[in-house]
């Protein structure tokens, strides 16, 4: 199973314009750099901000694995350190940036317990 595949067998709840525009000014992030970091629009980053239109689940699981990735970094890190850290292929996880790895549950949990292995090493 590819990740699209198991991040569409987990249902979760919608994302809300609010949502999005709250995560987007917590990472201190333009629209046109949250749809980078989505790989979307900016348009769309809009659309879906002003309640024109909601994320595809893949995507909406993308938004809120880093959601999670945020709050447990936001103690230790700047939001722009966050951001760079989503962006950037890492060694450790197949050289894949951790931002491509959120839009599986099962993906998530795991790049999370990693976080909360290296906080504890801190």
């Amino acid at each position: 199973m590819n990740l699209s595949e198991i991040a569409a067998t987990t249902p979760e709840r919608r994302i809300r314009p609010h949502d999005v525009t709250a995560l987007r000014k917590k990472l201190k992030l333009t629209q046109e750099r949250l749809a980078r970091l989505l790989e979307v629009s900016s348009r769309t980053v809009a659309r879906w901000e002003s309640d024109e239109s909601e994320p595809e689940p893949f995507v909406a699981r993308k938004l809120r694995g880093i959601e999670r990735v945020a709050q447990k970094l936001e103690r230790s890190s700047d939001p722009e350190k966050i951001v760079k850290w989503l962006e950037l292929p890492e060694s450790e996880l197949g050289h894949y940036a951790p931002v491509d790895l959120l839009g599986s549950a099962w993906a998530t949990n795991e790049l999370l317990n990693r976080l909360d292995q290296w906080l504890q090493g801190e």
